[in-house]
């Protein structure tokens, strides 16, 4: 506690004003001291119901990150049949444009339906990526409560070492 002291006390000097020495240094002195532990510190251990807890996190998340995974899934090929569906109206559209002697609202009818289309496949395409993204943050967040749930089953085993001549 006094090397403390001497160490709060050279900084202060060496940051303040030695007027303000003891008005700085007062509360410094003081606030360790708020927050000093009385006795040992207890450290809980790891029980079965923390490892159970754990896994089921795990579990959890992973179920969750599998449907976010599938839904990106779907969408990716929604999107892509509705690419594909796009660029084949738009061809027709393209040919009929091509082919007719004069312009007509039928041709104007039939680049507005592939533009439609088109429009159609570039959200379904941005759904697809928000949907892709989510699931790559709940793949995140499962494997994150995986690596927990495997530090809590080995810190389980140390806790108890009990616990792992009884799977035996």
């Amino acid at each position: 506690r006094r090397m403390v002291k001497s160490a709060l006390a050279l900084l202060v000097l060496v940051v303040t004003p030695t007027t303000a020495l003891s008005l700085t240094l007062t509360p410094l002195l003081r606030a360790p001291a708020r927050f000093a532990t009385r006795g040992p510190i207890a450290v809980a251990k790891v029980t079965d119901d923390d490892v159970e807890a754990a896994v089921k996190k795990a579990e959890d998340s992973w179920a969750a990150a599998l449907a976010a995974r599938e839904i990106a899934d779907r969408l990716s090929s929604d999107a892509e049949e509705a690419a594909e569906s796009a660029g084949i109206t738009s061809e027709a559209a393209s040919d009929k444009l091509n082919d007719a002697a004069k312009f007509s609202l039928s041709l104007l009818s039939s680049s507005t339906e592939a533009m439609d289309k088109s429009l159609e496949a570039t959200q379904l395409l941005s759904d697809a990526v928000e949907a892709a993204e989510e699931a790559e943050r709940l793949e995140e967040i499962a494997q994150n409560a995986l690596d927990a749930s495997e530090a809590a089953l080995t810190q389980h085993l140390i806790d108890f070492p009990e616990a792992a001549d009884d799977d035996d």
